[in-house]
Parts: structure tokens; sequence; C-alpha cells
């Protein structure tokens, strides 16, 4: 159901609000049910996906600069990048592993240096230089490595195109965004991202 305003003046109107309220609740009631976890009960703002359910995950090849999407549902300040390594890597080419934010007009807002982070597995807090999102947006979450050995990320789907449908390459929750790179660019090109190989690995924003 779409709100209508109603008009200054109108008889009975308390039919359409309680319409309107009682639609509100059942929509409530439903998102509820269905959410089961949400970002916020683990701590965070916003993430990829659920973690819980079966996952998988996937080696990354180096050089590549992959982009998982995060919706912003209120303005908030986020200040940390959560990412999940399930297999080590080894040997980080210094200063090349890399964990950013870009904008979804492909601004880069924040980078910071992981080579120590892939070295060992398990779940990863990685600090930023704190951003204020706006409600409505979505940013990406970069992530870049050159190791002798790539780490290992939890991910989601395999399917390349799939967890973006109806959606383009220039906003889609999963994409390539360059190869053979060495940092993060201090911008991209969204209208050229790539379906192509990407990877649904998991992200997740938390608020300052």
């Amino acid at each position: 159901m779409t709100f209508t305003p109603i008009p200054s003046g109108t008889t009975d109107w308390d039919v359409p609000l309680n319409a309107a309220l009682t639609d509100l609740q059942s929509q409530i009631t439903v998102l509820s049910a269905a959410a089961g976890f949400a970002a916020t009960d683990h701590g965070l703002e916003t993430w990829t996906h659920d973690p819980y359910p079966p996952q998988n995950s996937q080696i990354a090849t180096n050089g590549t600069l992959y982009l998982v999407r995060l919706n912003v549902r209120r303005d908030v300040t986020v200040d940390a990048i959560h990412w999940v390594v399930t297999t080590n890597g080894a040997t980080p080419t210094s200063t090349q592993n890399q964990v950013g934010l870009y904008s979804s007009a492909g601004t880069r807002l924040a980078v910071t240096n992981v080579d120590a982070s892939i070295s060992s597995s398990g779940s990863k807090a990685t600090a930023i230089t704190a951003q204020a999102l706006t409600a409505g947006s979505f940013v990406w979450v970069a992530f870049l490595f050159n190791a002798g050995t790539a780490p290992t990320l939890l991910r989601g789907s395999t399917f390349s195109t799939s967890p973006s449908v109806n959606l383009t390459a220039a906003s889609g929750r999963a994409v390539v965004a360059g190869t053979g790179l060495t940092t993060l660019p201090a911008s991209i090109t969204p209208a050229s991202n790539s379906f192509t190989n990407n990877v649904t690995f998991w992200a997740g924003l938390e608020a300052a």
C-alpha cells in the first residue's frame, strides 16, 4: 500500500489513518518474521548477506579488484570493515593487500593495508577512516590482494550474475572493477564494472 497524505479537514480522517497504520504493522510483522538475524544483531550496521546459512569460500585472484555492495538504510558514520579469511594466505607483497570502501559513484572513500591480516584465518575487523553515509545510498567494500598465496575468503553464491538479478554491473552486488592492480585506485568507473569472475565475498560495516 502506498500512503496518501490525509488532507486537512478530512471527515472521518481516522479511517484512512487506521488503514495505513494497519498496513504498516502488517509489513513490520512480515519483515520481522522473515528477517531472522539482521546485521544489527551482530553489532554491525549493514552487511552483504547473512553469514550463517550454508556458505562456501574461495581463494582470491592476485591483482583483481573485487567489489561487494552494501546498502545504507539510515544516516550513519562507519569506521570498520568486517570480513572473514577462511584459509590464510602467505608471503604477502608489501603494501599490495588492501581493503577499502567506494561510493556508488566510484569514489574511493577509505583504504587500509591488510598485509598482516591475510596471514591468519578468522574474522577480521579492519579500521578505516570514519565515513558518513547517507540513508538510501549504497557503497562497495573493496578487496585487493597480491601474495605468494592469496587468502581464501568467506563467500556466498557461486553464480556470477544471479546475486545481482535485475541490477547492472554499475550497481551490482558482486562485481570486478579491474585486474592486474597493486593498489586501490582513487576512483573507478562503475559503468566499466564486470560480472566476469566476480566473487560474492562476505563483508559488513560497523558504525562508529
